[in-house]
């Protein structure tokens, strides 16, 4: 078979087309893999490789001049550093794979709450299950309130089931939801959004450890990777502190003027909730 530099003076001389030449150049690699340093390489993966330098090696075919080097020796130390490249990408993906995956699995795996499957009674002193607990608060209003005050995680199942025993309408309780949750859409949205930008930067902490885990001690890269690490850290610490300080309850005012009460009657009867239920411990 033809050497690289006979290939290139057939082209020059107009022998050959372009999609020709740089066919007969994807065989030559193909066929000599030790002297392009690929015989490490498995037939699938070389194919794979060859497949990514492609759009390479036609702007490399453009982009050469004869300045001494011939053009054999020009294609050799391209290919030689585009595989070192491909496999450095190769590399990236597996990691960016691996730490997707390992971020998603704190979210699949993550311990879901007990809930209780009975149905809540209707009684007059109504009974709030919390996992597997149950504590009496005779007050059907002390019920409502918390009920409004913990709209964010009311289904519409329990505001069906419940709605009898505070002696509230179904459709009266939702309007109610309805009415606090369009008040506190902005801040909902604020804080579902910080709670992605947390799940996105844990997802690079993870990518630069496993980076920086994958390079040798004497790179000069791991220094870099490693101020990348830590700083993302203490940027995850900060969003997190920032999103212990977002409340995910309806503020008492709210509450208050949504039921027609006074701010301090939503206060007393929160304040005698919390009371029972330290008292029933």
């Amino acid at each position: 078979m033809e050497d690289l530099n006979a290939l290139m003076n057939r082209y020059i001389a107009g022998e050959l087309k372009k999609k020709d030449f740089e066919g007969r150049i994807f065989q030559f690699i193909i066929d000599n893999p030790r002297r392009f340093h690929l015989a490490d390489w498995d037939r699938g993966t070389c194919i794979d490789y060859l497949c990514w330098l492609y759009p390479r090696l036609s702007k490399a075919i453009e982009a050469y001049k004869n300045t001494g080097s011939s053009f054999g020796a020009y294609i050799n130390a391209m290919v030689q550093w585009s595989s070192k490249e491909y496999r450095c990408s190769e590399m990236e993906h597996g990691i960016t794979e691996y730490t997707c995956w390992e971020a998603r699995a704190h979210d699949v795996y993550e311990a879901e709450p007990e809930y209780s499957t009975g149905k809540i009674e209707k009684a007059k002193d109504a009974k709030i299950v919390f996992g597997a607990k149950r504590k009496k608060i005779a007050n059907t209003r002390q019920i409502l309130i918390l009920l409004l005050k913990s709209y964010a995680f009311v289904s519409d199942e329990f505001i069906e089931q419940i709605a009898s025993s505070i002696n509230v309408e179904v459709v009266q309780l939702k309007e109610w939801i309805s009415e606090i949750k369009a008040v506190r859409f902005k801040h909902d949205e604020e804080t579902r959004l910080l709670k992605e930008r947390i799940h996105s930067q844990f997802y690079r902490c993870l990518s630069f450890e496993r980076r920086l885990n994958a390079l040798s001690l004497s790179c000069a890269k791991r220094e870099r990777m490693k101020e990348c690490l830590e700083r993302g850290k203490i940027r995850l610490v900060a969003m997190k502190k920032r999103l212990a300080g977002l409340s995910t309850s309806a503020s008492n005012r709210l509450v208050a003027e949504v039921l027609g009460l006074s701010k301090g009657t939503v206060d007393s009867n929160l304040y005698a909730v919390k009371q029972k239920w330290k008292d029933s411990e």
